[in-house]
């Protein structure tokens, strides 16, 4: 693969299938990769560290998760408000009285 350094200081690269792969420095410090919407398991130390591993496809790409506690409240499908917190989802809903 050709990684290419952009404005940010990420790097980028394209696969076979000509989905592009972005390689950038996450808020822990660690250099991590994403493809098909799927982030890199782990972090890696460098970013040399983080190309090499994709490229040798020995890395393991999950689903990226939002933090539970930045998660703002949403309208819920049956009604009432929902929010994700602590990996937990809490629902309210407003009573016939009118409380919450």
């Amino acid at each position: 693969m050709d990684w290419t350094e952009n404005n940010n200081g990420n790097y980028v690269a394209e696969d076979d299938d000509y989905e592009k792969i972005p390689v950038f420095i996450d808020k822990t410090g660690q250099w991590r990769g994403i493809r098909e919407e799927r982030i890199t398991e782990f972090g890696y130390a460098t970013a040399e560290e983080a190309m090499s591993a994709i490229e040798k496809n020995q890395v393991d790409f999950v689903r990226m998760r939002v933090r539970a506690d930045t998660t703002d409240w949403s309208p819920a499908k049956k009604g009432g408000l929902y929010r994700l917190r602590h990996d937990q989802i809490i629902t309210v809903k407003q009573a016939k009285s009118g409380s919450w």
